[in-house]
Formats: structure tokens, C-alpha cells, sequence
């Protein structure tokens, strides 16, 4: 069994722990899988920006718009994920019991209660797919009246701002 030492670690470890490389001498990159996975992620978090829109592009690009909508046609009727479907919801649900409770809160509350859902978006003051958001779970009638797309922008601006408080706590 043939072995290498990573130039990162430094820890001798066998060929099956590095990524191949037909342009490297012995066929096998010189940093393992493991280094390799953890310099990627911390060059992704410095740039993320610039790698959400470069996957943003990346999507839009012909053949991967017509290999989603293959996929989907040809997945349809597919019991796996369906199933794989409900399952995710279901974990979701047992993992996120405060949220539930919240959402589960409001639409009774809206069923059982008159104009309890304003007219209009708190920010924008468009009038159609308003949503409640919470920012408080433990508080489910205490919501903000948003439109789909302010509420996808301020939880958009949340996961900014959890991200830089993530980045200064590693300092």
C-alpha cells in the first residue's frame, strides 16, 4: 500500500486519501483530501460573494437550465423523492419546533380572526403574497407583514450580518 505525505499537514496517509492529478509525478495531488476540503471552504467564506454569483451564472447557463428541466420531467412520478421529500419536511419540523409553532400560530389566528393580515408590505407597501416574518419565535403573534421578495431581503441581510459576527468571534 503506497503512501504519501501531505505538504499542509504533514501527516503520511495513503494514496486513497488525495485526489488524483494525471499532471502531478506520482498521479496524486500533494496536499490530502481533508486539507484540500478545508482550504476550498475558508476561500469560499473570504469571497462568498463573488462565488454566489459566479453559481448564479453558472445556473442560468443553457445546458444546466435544460438538464433541471430534463430532470424534473423525468423525476416527476418519482416515489424515492417524494419520499425523500416528506422525510426532509418532517426533520425540518422536529428540528425547528419553535418556527412551527410560530407559523402553525398565525394561520390559525388569520382562520379564526378578521383582518388580522394587513392590506399591504410593511416596507414596500406591495399588496399581493404578503408573508408574516418573525423575529421573535418565541413570540408568534408578534409579526412584520412583508411581500415575498422584501422577506427573502431581510432574511437575506440576517444571514450577513450572523456570518460577520461568525468571522469576528473566530478573531
Amino acid at each position: 500500500m503506497k503512501q504519501k505525505k501531505c505538504i499542509k499537514c504533514g501527516v503520511v496517509k495513503p494514496l486513497e486519501e488525495f485526489y488524483k492529478h494525471p499532471e502531478m509525478s506520482d498521479g496524486y495531488t500533494n496536499k490530502c483530501k481533508e486539507c484540500t476540503k478545508k482550504e476550498n471552504k475558508e476561500n469560499r467564506c473570504k469571497k462568498i460573494e463573488y462565488y454566489r454569483e459566479y453559481d448564479r451564472q453558472r445556473a442560468d447557463l443553457p445546458k444546466r437550465v435544460y438538464a433541471r428541466k430534463k430532470y424534473a420531467i423525468e423525476h416527476k412520478n418519482d416515489e424515492v423523492a417524494k419520499k425523500r421529500k416528506v422525510e426532509a419536511n418532517r426533520k425540518y419540523r422536529r428540528e425547528h419546533k419553535d418556527r412551527q409553532n410560530a407559523h402553525s400560530k398565525i394561520n390559525q389566528k388569520n382562520c379564526s380572526v378578521k383582518n388580522l393580515k394587513p392590506s399591504c408590505c410593511s416596507i414596500c407597501g406591495k399588496k399581493e403574497n404578503l408573508q408574516a416574518h418573525h423575529s421573535d419565535y418565541s413570540k408568534p403573534l408578534e409579526v412584520l407583514w412583508v411581500c415575498d421578495s422584501c422577506h427573502k431581503m431581510i432574511h437575506k441581510e440576517l444571514r450577513k450580518l450572523e456570518r460577520e459576527s461568525k468571522i469576528l468571534k473566530r478573531r
